[in-house]
């Protein structure tokens, strides 16, 4: 009876923590989203170094304070996880969000994301291989000097 008792209450405080937590995840989620937006100043959908830079100092307090940095750059390398020089919006929520939770430090994450992109590159490029090896040999290019 007590065994059973105590599973209960660890499953119900389980459960309350679950909660708590998805709780967390949106009260952040829509401020972050309205972060993004007063960044986003061209209104393209997408932050760049720049807009970080020029964020106002209540909005670099805030991802200081999420990310424990405090470079716009080092904040801007942790989110652009695609490296295009651009974070969209789930990108910046989803980043930050993860930082949040996470025990790992944020350098880890980024590391683990990276790797994920990369293993898609890859995908990519056996992909295309493969595709060519199916195209059957192609013609060697002749050098100019050959052709006259």
């Amino acid at each position: 009876v007590i065994v059973n008792s105590a599973l209960e209450q660890a499953s119900a405080d389980k459960e309350a923590q679950k909660a708590n937590l998805d709780k967390e995840r949106r009260r952040l989620v829509k401020e972050l989203r309205k972060m993004f937006m007063r960044l986003d100043d061209d209104g393209s959908g997408c932050i760049s170094l720049e807009e970080i830079k020029a964020a106002a100092s209540e909005d670099q307090e805030m991802l200081y304070s999420l990310l424990a940095l405090e470079k716009p750059m080092e904040i801007f390398k942790i989110l652009d996880v695609d490296g295009t020089g651009e974070i969209e919006i789930d990108e910046f929520c989803e980043s930050i969000w993860q930082s949040v939770v996470s025990k790992a430090p944020v350098e880890l994450k980024r590391m683990e994301k990276q790797v994920v992109q990369l293993r898609r590159d890859m995908k990519e490029v056996l992909e295309l291989q493969k595709g060519q090896q199916r195209a059957g040999p192609h013609e060697r290019a002749r050098p100019e000097s050959e052709t006259s």
